[in-house]
């Protein structure tokens, strides 16, 4: 999978990215598998949407590119499409940029350039 240059990041930036995830969540009986969208990713966690409420607390594995790191849910707000959530990670998972990089994220620097596959091949 071809995915943009990361953006250099301190501890508590986010960034702006568009991916699909898919999170395990432990049930009583059995694991529940469901496709989020990131809407923002930084070294320490991210913002979901999803159409379920992730309870503060909750702990959940998140799977992409043949990878899983174990997160968090901080809090979740009910909007017009489902539930935003905000989660975070271990700082020893390696999460952004090292393990994960989005094929979408939009860099700081210049908010109308969006880092996207082809921007990269070009660049």
């Amino acid at each position: 999978m071809l995915v943009a240059e990361p953006v250099r990041t301190s501890a508590r930036q986010r960034y702006r990215c568009l991916d699909l995830l898919k999170a395990a969540f432990e049930g009583a009986s059995q694991a529940v598998i469901e496709d989020l969208v990131l809407l923002e990713i930084g070294e320490l966690g991210g913002l979901l949407q999803t159409g379920r409420d992730i309870p503060r607390g909750t702990s959940f594995r998140l799977s992409c590119n043949g990878r899983s790191v174990l997160a968090k849910a901080e809090s979740s707000v009910k909007d017009n499409f489902g539930y935003v959530v905000e989660f975070t990670v271990d700082p020893q998972s390696g999460w952004f940029p090292e393990a994960y990089r989005p094929p979408y994220v939009l860099e700081q620097r210049d908010s109308s350039t969006i880092a996207s596959p082809s921007q990269a091949l070009a660049g």
